[in-house]
């Protein structure tokens, strides 16, 4: 009896010792001691932040051109765009978008960006244009995804290669992952105008 105890105690100890040196589990995921942190994914790097000084406005333009919501630098006009405007064909309604900052090697070619806002994302299908020393992406755009912009906090283009170029916020602090950010303040006040010079008589 006493040989049983004593192989029994013996046993007990040796689960014991055994449980004390078992490595600990880490679950999928989780950081391992002494490990270091994933590092985190480079986002795109914004070349020029016009998010502070720039607004829009908007202009009749009935006589002789056609009415313009135009991004404009402070002190700006709305024929100095600086980097995207909206033009109207009055007799029709329909509107034009050109987005600036365009590689002018592509000048004359066609093709399809991104525009995502907080409701949707639409494809703008259009072409490059070169307008003095700018070239421009020029597009057609449709009345409810100009609407749309307008009740966005937060806008972003993308080009045909997925990279985000373009990007918009209301509040200048905002980071948003683009190579250039302007403003959307006054957007949808100047929109009402610019709807009201737009829609056909």
């Amino acid at each position: 009896m006493l040989k049983r105890l004593s192989l029994a105690a013996a046993a007990l100890v040796l689960a014991s010792a055994c449980a004390s040196t078992t490595t600990p589990v880490v679950s999928p995921g989780a950081a391992t001691p002494g490990a270091s942190p994933a590092a985190p994914a480079a986002g795109s790097v914004t070349t020029l932040n016009m998010a502070a000084s720039t607004s829009w406005l908007s202009e009749d333009g009935l006589i002789p051109d056609q009415p313009k919501l135009v991004l404009v630098s402070a002190g700006g006009n709305a024929d100095n765009s600086a980097g995207f405007a909206l033009s109207c064909n009055p007799d029709n309604g329909s509107i034009t978008g050109r987005l600036g900052k365009q590689d002018a090697t592509r000048a004359g070619k066609s093709a399809i960006y991104k525009l995502k806002t907080g409701k949707a994302t639409v494809e703008l299908d259009g072409k490059f244009a070169t307008k003095g020393a700018n070239t421009d992406f020029v597009f057609p755009i449709e009345t409810k995804t100009v609407r749309d912009i307008a009740t966005s906090t937060t806008v972003t283009v993308a080009t045909d290669a997925g990279d985000v170029q373009w990007g918009f916020v209301v509040d200048p602090n905002a980071a948003v992952p683009a190579k250039y950010v302007g403003s959307l303040k006054n957007f949808g006040a100047e929109m009402d105008s610019f709807l009201v010079y737009c829609n056909p008589k």
